[in-house]
């Protein structure tokens, strides 16, 4: 890990802070890891969970399946978003239940109610990834994602196709402006 030049009180290093939510849970939470510096064999070791104000937003996802042959798939696919300063926020699966999402030429609406830091949803999307988790094959075509305060499209440009089936695509594809 690496710890921060930064000294408190001269004996202690603090940890860069580590943003994390639990999936059941909708908080967000900042961990610290405050070490001190070696005292003979003692180590001092203190971890610190903070609980983050958080803003609940309404992800709005449209994803559209291309219209080539087979493009389309019956395979889990979940969707995480990045910001413009790097920071990740795994939005979910991009299923509906009791519907037949990516299907070949179509556009899939899906919401996604999140609570995660101003700082987090304020600052626009630089990059999108798409994780794949079967082996039938799917083409998307566009991703856009839009909140109360931005709108994002992303165009896999390339037309790279998705599987875990090597043969057939990659597993995971990441889309950026």
């Amino acid at each position: 890990k690496q710890w921060y030049q930064r000294r408190v009180r001269g004996h202690f290093h603090v940890s860069k802070p580590h943003f994390f939510s639990y999936h059941s849970q909708p908080r967000v939470f900042v961990l610290f890891i405050v070490k001190h510096r070696k005292m003979g064999a003692c180590t001092f070791l203190l971890v610190l969970l903070l609980p983050v104000l958080a803003t609940g937003e309404r992800y709005r996802v449209w994803v559209r399946t291309a219209g080539n042959k087979h493009a389309g798939t019956d395979d889990h696919v979940r969707l995480t978003v990045q910001n413009t300063d790097g920071q990740i926020l795994h939005l979910g699966a991009l299923d509906v239940r009791g519907r037949d999402d990516q299907k070949r030429n179509s556009v899939d609406y899906f919401t996604f109610d999140k609570n995660a830091p101003d700082w987090l949803i304020g600052t626009g999307l630089s990059c999108i990834t798409l994780h794949m988790g079967g082996d039938d094959a799917w083409l998307v075509d566009y991703v856009t994602v839009k909140t109360s305060r931005f709108y994002e499209h992303f165009t896999n440009d390339n037309q790279v196709w998705m599987s875990t089936d090597r043969s057939e695509g990659i597993s995971i594809l990441t889309l950026c402006n």
